[in-house]
């Protein structure tokens, strides 16, 4: 009786390791087509990829793939420097942007193409990886990974940052309106109290020197008048 039930759950084995072989592989056209339609979905709603593998342009932009920088009132094109160094094989996926000291380079794109703007009805995710240990690697003073700006920031603006002089240094994203309507009293940043602020504030975001940090954050709903508009910031996938 044994030897017969080993023979039996053998034989079990067998039969439900074909019945699952059979069952993956009729899934495996239905798989490959929701892959299919998952991409053709991203690669729809994508507006700008910047990998830093060759270059500081963009891979792909629906605006101007150009990298720039502001030099006085106008945009020149972007050059790497002792500032900001395009670093082959350093990224996550591939290459990377390594800022080894404070400095006034802040490589910037143009053009509302690349975030998808429009003025009825906008919503958008932007993505970036960042390995660094705020409180050992940033020099003293604000740092913002990412802005979101106009020509001019009283009519709103975007922004991640590092802030100024906490240790830990808060990581903080801010969506701020119409200067009138977040600030009508005209206080200076680091007067208004954080809960007046309009951001969110993360104490002690899980930044580290040895592994990337994956940062997204989304804005929905801006300019639309029938639906309520939000920001909402995610660290490794956690809101």
């Amino acid at each position: 009786m044994k030897r017969t039930g080993q023979v039996i759950s053998f034989l079990c084995v067998v039969l439900l390791g074909t019945l699952a072989a059979t069952r993956a592989e009729e899934a495996t056209p239905f798989l490959d087509e929701a892959e299919t339609a998952a991409k053709a979905k991203l690669a729809k709603s994508l507006t700008m990829h910047a990998s830093f593998d060759k270059g500081l342009d963009a891979d792909f932009s629906r605006g101007d793939k150009t990298c720039f920088v502001q030099q006085g009132k106008e945009l020149v094109q972007a050059k790497p420097n002792d500032e900001v160094k395009v670093v082959a094989d350093a990224g996550r996926f591939g290459g990377a942007l390594h800022f080894p000291k404070k400095g006034a380079t802040r490589p910037s794109f143009k053009d509302r193409g690349v975030i998808g703007y429009n003025a009825k009805s906008w919503s958008c995710t932007v993505s970036a990886w960042l390995r660094l240990d705020p409180d050992k690697d940033l020099e003293p003073g604000y740092c913002d990974p990412i802005q979101i700006i106009g020509d001019d920031n009283k009519k709103g603006y975007i922004f991640c940052e590092w802030s100024k002089d906490e240790t830990p240094r808060y990581f903080r994203y801010a969506i701020r309106p119409l200067f009138n309507i977040w600030n009508p009293d005209n206080k200076p940043w680091g007067d208004i109290p954080f809960e007046k602020r309009p951001m969110v504030q993360v104490a002690k975001a899980p930044f580290s020197r040895e592994k990337w940090t994956h940062v997204a954050f989304t804005v929905e709903n801006i300019n639309d008048k029938t639906n309520k508009p939000l920001g909402k910031l995610f660290i490794n996938g956690k809101l």
